[in-house]
């Protein structure tokens, strides 16, 4: 998601967030992160289709090595953005 979004970041990133042209460059951004999501090629988000699954990275990790765990959502890890 992060090399996806860098492609399409420049121009919101130069607008300060907040004023009247911030808002149609962050849509843009939106949109064009949308149109890359869950494809072959692009980036995986979960979702109610099942296929998405097949897609989930995993690993393991020794039980010692863990200290905390946490399981979010896109929404619930996006700094200021309620989940």
């Amino acid at each position: 998601m992060e090399q996806v979004g860098a492609r399409y970041r420049a121009r919101m990133d130069a607008l300060p967030g907040g004023s009247p042209e911030h808002q149609p460059a962050h849509a843009e951004y939106v949109e064009a992160m949308y149109r890359h999501r869950n494809h072959d090629g692009d980036f995986w988000v979960a979702s109610v289709d099942p296929l998405t699954a097949g897609q989930a990275q995993t690993g393991a990790v020794p039980v010692g090595d863990v200290r905390a765990a946490a399981v979010l959502s896109d929404g619930a890890s996006h700094p200021g953005r309620a989940g």
